[in-house]
């Protein structure tokens, strides 16, 4: 069976199996990488984010991969960002508010259109009366609204929403800018605000605020593990690599070849197609709104997903160290991750609650979802996959092979 004919034969079966299938035609032997990038990807529509790290020496095709699959993600999803200072994220453009009475932000638009219809009503009545004291007093109200209108900027802030969004640091991002947006990352509040220092009709201090919590994928050549900063780094980020073998360099040649040796339209017929990228976009966004209709029933950082052999789990994770709590994180988190993304294909419970007539769903996480979080998670740790293989395949062999330990002797003074 040719590699096309087992992607048809997912695409209705498994359809994430098919989207991931189907990158791999471009992105050959980089099966675990994929998956990796596509369920942070989609994790950003859920309520607990993924940030992810691809983290390897100059070449090795982390920008590539990242970029394939993130182009069969909705436009609006997806900022990619590039040679970004610590303080830009802050500066993007964004919506102008003011709390209300209530506490709450409201658009600054929402409440120019409130003041331009109570002066429209004021216009309105000074046509209708004939009093000329009330159409002075009406007058002084309009031009009271007026300088309201005008006031509202001055106490305004300008939320930028990151909420569902998917940000892409092509390049290696700075320490600094690690820094900068380390509380965003961190997931303890949904708003973070950021005060600077507006020079713009003379010096005065104002604040934006960043909204959500995307999800935060960056790939980098250089190797941060030496900063003092790098263990929050490795809380924060799922850190992975690509493949580094002569079998993947040598499939990467070929498909290179194969897309510069022959027109476009014939290599869209042996490879892959734009209709077929077009089937997978679609798959996304169905995905995407099954997810987001979901985790919209529920606070952010709420779990929503029954794992009923969770006590199972439980007795098996290993405690001995800060580390082993990192890793129970992530192998629950891409486990609801998982249950929530196949929620078609999983039993799921619906409980109606009366009081606001809303629904909510909660997805069993079958053994399927248990066997693909533990094989994502399986480099996760920050050691470099080529560090892994030489350790397993040469040097434990080694080690495994030899009957008695090495002795030297050391001859001293003629003894």
């Amino acid at each position: 069976m040719t590699v096309a004919e087992t992607i048809n034969d997912t695409f209705t079966e498994d359809p994430i199996r098919y989207c991931i299938n189907l990158v791999l035609r471009e992105a050959r032997q980089e099966d675990r990488l994929v998956r990796q990038i596509l369920y942070a990807m989609l994790s950003a529509y859920t309520n607990n984010p993924i940030n992810l790290a691809i983290n390897s020496p100059t070449g090795e095709g982390k920008s590539y991969v990242l970029t394939k699959v993130a182009e069969m993600f909705p436009e609006e999803d997806v900022i990619f960002l590039s040679h970004m200072t610590e303080k830009a994220l802050f500066h993007r453009p964004g919506d102008y508010v003011i709390r209300n009475e209530e506490g709450h932000y409201v658009s600054i638009d929402h409440r120019k259109d409130e003041i331009n219809s109570a002066i429209q009503d004021k216009e309105n009545e000074i046509e209708r009366t004939p009093d000329k004291n009330l159409k002075q007093g009406l007058e002084w109200t309009i031009r009271e609204l007026e300088k309201d209108k005008k006031d509202l900027y001055k106490g305004s802030k300008k939320v930028i929403d990151l909420s569902h969004k998917i940000l892409i640091f092509l390049d290696t991002p700075s320490i600094e800018l690690f820094n900068a947006v380390m509380p965003l990352l961190s997931h303890d509040k949904y708003e973070v605000e950021y005060e600077y220092t507006d020079t713009h009709d003379g010096i005065k201090t104002r604040s934006n605020i960043i909204r959500g919590w995307p999800s935060v994928i960056y790939a980098a050549a250089v190797d941060y593990s030496y900063h003092e900063r790098w263990p929050e780094i490795q809380r924060r980020f799922i850190i992975t690599n690509p493949k580094m073998t002569t079998e993947k360099y040598d499939d990467a040649i070929n498909c290179i070849s194969e897309k510069f040796g022959v027109p476009d339209f014939v290599y869209q017929k042996t490879n892959v197609s734009d209709r077929e990228k077009e089937d997978v976009r679609l798959i996304i966004r169905t995905i995407r709104g099954e997810i987001l209709e979901m985790s919209r029933r529920f606070d952010h950082g709420r779990n929503n997903v029954i794992i009923p052999y969770n006590e199972c789990i439980r007795s098996l994770l290993p405690r001995n160290s800060a580390s082993d709590m990192t890793l129970v994180r992530l192998l629950y988190t891409f486990l609801s991750l998982l249950a929530s993304i196949n929620i078609q294909q999983r039993p799921r419970l619906s409980i109606f609650n009366r009081s606001d007539l809303t629904m909510r769903t909660f997805p069993f996480a079958s053994f399927n979802d248990l066997n693909g979080a533990l094989s994502v998670i399986e480099y996760m740790n920050g050691v470099r996959p080529y560090v892994l293989e030489w350790f397993y395949n040469v040097f434990v062999g080694s080690y495994n092979r030899r009957d008695k330990p090495d002795s030297r002797i050391i001859t001293r003074g003629g003894e």
